[in-house]
């Protein structure tokens, strides 16, 4: 489902979410591109999808929808806005990217099946928003595989919207196995808690 960009969250504040440049918006009935987009700049430059007509929106005032596709890095849950099944969709993507990436054995897809949530550890830094845990994979090498869970309210001119994110990484005994950090997101319409 798409995000009006406009949403109230928490205490009546008023998230405001900027479409980056080629993003596909939702507007005044219509389908549009996102031509030009900046921070430093309110007004976004359109192309319309279907007659190619040029217009503008004020991402600070107009309403308007971002559309984003599910990939293999992202899922939209703003329609159900559920932040603990957008944890568990997270550890999902996370679990999905190890057994397509990570070269997993069926006996490791089953050991990576039992990781849940609840076995995450919160950070210290930022315990309401964060959460850790290793896993190892042995297979001749160790691949040591971090998963992090994470909420996030990004900045009032950021293209994201508030998230549940995911971090993989993983250091390796064997030289060339190691995997730096990939990133995903599972969108919401607002988060409890976050990094910033």
């Amino acid at each position: 489902m798409p995000l009006i960009a406009c949403v109230s969250c928490l205490l009546l504040n008023v998230l405001l979410v900027r479409p980056d440049n080629q993003a596909v918006v939702d507007f005044n009935g219509q389908k549009w591109t996102v031509s030009e987009s900046s921070e430093n700049n309110p007004k976004v430059k359109l192309t319309n999808v279907s007659t190619k007509k040029v217009s503008t929106l004020n991402w600070k005032t107009d309403k308007f929808t971002i559309e984003r596709k599910n990939t293999e890095n992202d899922f939209d849950m703003r329609a159900s806005n559920d932040e603990n099944a957008a944890k568990e969709k997270a550890l999902e993507m996370m679990k999905n990217y190890i057994n397509a990436h990570g070269g997993t054995t069926t006996g490791q897809k089953m050991e990576l099946k039992n990781v849940t949530v609840a076995s995450f550890t919160a950070s210290a830094q930022h315990p309401m928003a964060e959460w850790s845990r290793m896993w190892e994979q042995k297979t001749g090498m160790v691949r040591t595989w971090k998963l992090v869970i994470d909420m996030d309210r990004p900045l009032e001119s950021s293209t994201q919207e508030p998230h549940v994110g995911w971090t993989l990484s993983a250091t390796s005994t064997k030289s060339g196995n190691e995997v730096k950090n990939v990133f995903g997101h599972v969108w919401l319409k607002t988060v409890s808690a976050s990094r910033q």
